[in-house]
């Protein structure tokens, strides 16, 4: 029950302030370009559907799955030769597995991207960039293994500097389709064996669970956290400032060690964009 605390206030603290640093990174952007005609901004706000696949060896051998309501706020820039994109995406889910086992999955994704152009193809209105980003993921599980058993509760917290790709169609004037690729370089991955063992180190982090993140985190490579992000999305203008987005997001990731653990996501989101 301890560690299911420390767990639950570190997810939310992180998330908490990693929300904060995104309004604060939102706002010293934009506010400058406020005065501006040319609509180089954007921040949208979309629900969305996602179906989920998810292993945890550290709780359960069973592969869990099923459908998760998906909220998620999104930022970009987009200058003449750069792009910076934020985003921030949550939901909460009810998993099964083959028997009655459940498993109840919090899931938090934030990342920032900068992307650089590369080059322009098709008469200019295909555009490929390329660059590096920073992605957070925390997934917070509880399983329910049978009616008289004990829940287990284990988790993922890694951060991983991806290597990305990203291009766009210009359809119409004012419409696009945007197809983007990232995949993890390195990562700092926080997993339950790394604490659980000794318990003690649960307890010193009560006060502070950032602490617990930092203190019992480990740095992996590639060879221990591999994974994914791809996204495709259409944006149709509706009114001058106003534009509808559909996307589309298939996201891998598997950490190896000191137990392996998986997820597999399928997402379609229906944003409300607003443009400035």
């Amino acid at each position: 029950m301890r560690f299911r605390v420390i767990s639950e206030q570190f997810m939310i603290k992180s998330f908490l302030a990693l929300l904060q640093a995104f309004v604060l990174i939102l706002i010293m952007t934009t506010i400058p370009l406020l005065g501006q005609n040319a609509k180089k901004n954007n921040i949208s706000l979309g629900l969305g559907r996602q179906l989920l696949y998810t292993r945890d060896m550290a709780a359960s051998p069973m592969m869990y799955s099923g459908y998760q309501d998906l909220f998620q706020i999104n930022y970009c820039y987009s200058g003449s030769t750069n792009r910076h994109i934020l985003d921030v995406s949550a939901g909460r889910s009810l998993l099964g597995a083959s028997t009655k086992n459940t498993m109840t999955l919090d899931y938090i994704n934030l990342s920032y991207s900068y992307y650089h152009f590369v080059t322009s193809l098709i008469d200019e209105k295909l555009s490929i960039f390329a660059g590096l980003g920073l992605n957070h993921i925390s997934s917070e599980k509880q399983f329910n293994i049978a009616e008289g058993f004990m829940n287990i509760g284990s988790f993922d917290e890694a951060t991983n500097l991806n290597l990305s790709i990203l291009s766009e169609l210009k359809i119409a004037s004012k419409d696009k389709i945007t197809l983007g690729i990232h995949s993890p370089l390195m990562a700092y991955i926080l997993r339950p064996d790394y604490s659980l063992f000794p318990r003690d180190n649960i307890s010193k982090y009560e006060d502070a669970p950032i602490r617990y993140y930092f203190g019992e985190g480990k740095f992996a490579s590639v060879s221990n956290f591999s994974g994914l992000n791809l996204w495709l999305s259409y944006d149709k203008t509706l009114f001058q400032s106003i534009a509808l987005r559909v996307n589309y997001n298939l996201m891998y990731y598997k950490i190896k060690k000191p137990t392996q653990t998986g997820l597999v996501a399928n997402s379609l989101n229906l944003n409300f964009v607003y443009l400035f």
